[in-house]
Parts: structure tokens; sequence; C-alpha cells
């Protein structure tokens, strides 16, 4: 037995119209598929899931993914969907926190919940999970491809949905800060950590 959701990026503005730039457009769809495998392997852990773009409609871009998890499989799993959608809030609320820079410093505060403290020193907490995905499975650079590249470039704002849900309303201006951490800056803590 399969449980399906629907997952949606919309992307809006007058020269969207005209039609993407196929590179940007792939490099999206590859994103939004890299960001969405990462929740789904924190929530769901090993199960199996099917992401397949189900449909790609015209006015606004809007690209519906299809989702297919094996019911039985995450049956023994305490989580849900709903958790799913909001960790994703969660990623992208951290990928802005953060503005593609490194955490000044970090504590986790018990409850499976870590308080993270950005580059401009301002603090929040996060679940364990998202930091995770940010941090270390390229949750940022995946976002930063479906996100800041298509609206710096093509679309002037992006919807993105799970099941008719709003996990995200971006702008093109918002859009910056969703960049993912860069690796340079991964070598230089790792060098330094070294000596």
């Amino acid at each position: 037995m399969t449980e399906q959701h629907r997952l949606s990026l919309r992307y809006k503005g007058e020269q969207i119209q005209e039609g993407m730039d196929p590179y940007v457009f792939a490099e999206a769809v590859r994103g939004f598929a890299d960001l969405t495998y990462a929740l789904h392997r924190n929530v769901y852990g090993d199960s199996s899931i099917e992401l397949r773009v189900e449909r790609i409609a015209e006015g606004s871009w809007l690209v519906d993914f299809l989702m297919s998890l094996n019911s039985q499989q995450i049956s023994t799993i305490s989580s849900s969907f709903a958790d799913l959608v909001v960790l994703a809030k969660e990623v992208f609320s951290l990928i802005q926190h953060l503005g593609g820079k490194q955490p000044q410093s970090r504590e986790v505060v018990g409850g499976g919940k870590v308080n993270i403290v950005n580059y401009n020193g301002n603090q929040t907490i996060y679940n364990l999970h998202a930091e995770n995905i940010v941090l270390n499975q390229s949750g940022g650079k995946a976002a930063e491809r479906f996100i800041r590249r298509p609206l710096m470039s093509e679309a002037t704002a992006l919807s993105v949905e799970f099941d008719g849900r709003s996990a995200l309303d971006v702008d093109r201006t918002e859009s910056e800060s969703f960049v993912g951490l860069r690796s340079e800056e991964h070598l230089l803590e790792s060098r330094g950590e070294c000596w």
C-alpha cells in the first residue's frame, strides 16, 4: 500500500511567463529533490520513497512532485507527513538564519533542540534534524539551487507547498539569504582543528 503526497513549487513573475532557462529549471528541480530526500531520511529513516515530477503547469511555473511512501514501512515509524512539513519549515528558517555563513555557536538545549547563534549574534532554537540537514547534508546548497538562483534570474517569487500547506513563501529580496554554506568555510574550520 502506498501513501501519496503532492509537493509543489510555484515560481511567479512577469519574466517567468516567457519561459525559464532550462539549466536554471533543471538545477531547481534537482535541488528540490535533493532537499526532499534529505527531509525524508530525517523523518522516515531508511524507508523507501519515490519522488516524481507529476506535471508542469502553464501560467506561473508550477512544478508538482508526487511523493509516494510505502505505508507498511512507515507505519512502524512514529513520524507523520505533518512532521516532514514542520521540519521543512525549520530547514528553510535555519538556512535563512545562517545566510550561508557558519554559526558563531551552537548549544544543544535538550528535547531534540539546538540553540544556534548566527554571524550577527542572533540566536534561535531549531530541531536537531534541521541542523543536520543544513550543516551536514548540504540542505542549504540544495535550497539555494531551487530558491535563490531562480529568484535572482528568472522569477520574482516562489511558493513551496506540501499537500496544499504552505511551507515557504519568498520573494526576490528575501531569496538573497538562501545560500548554502560554502565549502571553503568547512575546509578552513577543519584545517584550524588540525593545527
